[in-house]
């Protein structure tokens, strides 16, 4: 929810964000992608019957899985 908070001579409005983004809801990302990489997307898609950003959303899950936290060296 966004509120103003007040205008300038010129007329601008300043804004403040009231609510913080919620991590957990969906947000639209279009990308580019090597053809091999679609066709592999979409072979998947036929022979198990799953979406294709379902796929892709489980890929991104186990890739920052990997990842080591910024400042951790102990592993």
């Amino acid at each position: 929810m966004i509120s103003p908070l007040s205008t300038d001579s010129a007329g601008s409005i300043a804004m403040m964000i009231r609510d913080p983004p919620k991590q957990d809801r969906m947000k639209e990302l279009k990308v580019h992608v090597p053809v091999k990489y679609h066709l592999q997307l979409h072979s998947l898609k036929v022979l198990e019957g799953r979406q294709i950003h379902s796929m892709v959303q489980e890929a991104l899950d186990q890739y920052f899985a990997t990842l080591k936290p910024e400042g951790r060296h102990d592993e």
